[in-house]
């Protein structure tokens, strides 16, 4: 089966839905932001807001409830007619926030880390995630070529990654050298929206906007507080007491008191790409028969785990199999 040649999608920025939007002031909010390294692809959690500092080539667009990808530092993006290969021309007049251009070697680096990690560093979750791309090529300092070993129809949400954890965010060639390509000790330079003014480990994050950040729509706010709350309920008790502005996740007995107060607070129960899953060892007997595990998913009752645990955190809705086209349904 040939792929046929999809079209160069032109390229966009996010703008404010409003026609004249505010700008200015102060966010505060609520995570475990108690992070233990700065290196994302070695897997360190997202949740204090390290993907704000930096930019994948694609993510997935808000504005349609991430059912579709526009470019991040891509500028668009291309597939051949046989669907090996992706071509993506990058933006142009991008700089890191310590003031170097950001260039296709940037994207090189970044990727051939992954590829090919080096012996200092553990990034084999990564590494397995890109195991349908072949090789990646910089034919010139604004464009970067990605071949796979096969058509692979996820290979996008691959590049686009979730906008929450973004794990395939673009590093520094520069601070990978300079770090013998590990980042897990040091919050390098990013090309994203925001920029860290203040880190307490363990207590409070404070960013501020990257004042050369290549969206000139963005951010909106002057500065973002962030409290480490770990706790969902604890959470959401921050919002109710006026410690903080907002949280997603607030656990259901918070949540319900606020949407009994609408004159002081607002509620939402809005569609999300969360998800409560087992995570198998399958390099240990029995799991590593497929067999075993197909048992095991049949034999749990879904609709029981979520009544369970509605009550007790957020509410579970009870989703569906992973598709078959996948390497991960198995």
């Amino acid at each position: 089966v040939t792929v046929k040649e999809l079209p160069v999608h032109v390229t966009g920025l996010q703008r404010p839905p409003e026609k004249d939007p505010k700008y200015g002031g102060i966010v505060r909010t609520g995570w475990p932001i108690g992070v233990p390294h700065f290196d994302m692809h070695q897997r360190a959690p997202a949740y204090g807001g390290m993907t704000n500092f930096y930019n994948n080539l694609m993510y997935f667009n808000a504005e349609d409830g991430y059912r579709s990808f526009i470019p991040d530092l891509a500028a668009t993006w291309s597939l051949s007619a046989d669907g090996k290969a992706y071509t993506f021309p990058l933006r142009g007049g991008v700089k890191w926030q310590d003031g170097k251009p950001f260039t296709s070697a940037d994207v090189l680096a970044t990727y051939n880390r992954i590829l090919y990690p080096p012996d200092n560093i553990s990034v084999g979750q990564m590494t397995s995630m890109f195991e349908p791309l072949e090789s990646v090529e910089a034919p010139d300092d604004l464009t970067i070529v990605m071949n796979l070993k096969r058509p692979t129809p996820w290979f996008i949400e691959l590049v686009g990654a979730d906008p929450n954890f973004g794990p395939a965010v673009i590093y520094p060639k520069h601070a990978l050298d300079a770090n013998n390509q590990d980042l897990r000790g040091e919050l390098t330079t990013g090309t994203g929206p925001f920029m860290s003014k203040e880190h307490q480990p363990g207590e409070l994050w404070v960013w501020e906007p990257n004042p050369n950040y290549w969206n000139p729509a963005l951010p909106f706010v002057d500065q973002v507080k962030q409290f480490h709350i770990p706790s969902w309920p604890d959470r959401g008790a921050a919002v109710l007491t006026g410690v903080t502005d907002f949280t997603w996740n607030g656990n259901l007995e918070t949540w319900n008191e606020a949407a009994r107060q609408p004159n002081k607070f607002r509620v939402g129960n809005p569609p999300n790409l969360g998800f409560g899953g087992f995570v198998l060892q399958q390099s240990r007997k029995p799991l590593d028969d497929v067999r075993v595990r197909r048992a095991m998913f049949l034999a749990v009752d879904k609709y029981t785990w979520s009544d369970i645990m509605t009550p007790l955190v957020i509410p579970f809705y009870v989703g569906r199999w992973q598709f078959s086209v996948s390497p991960y349904a198995q």
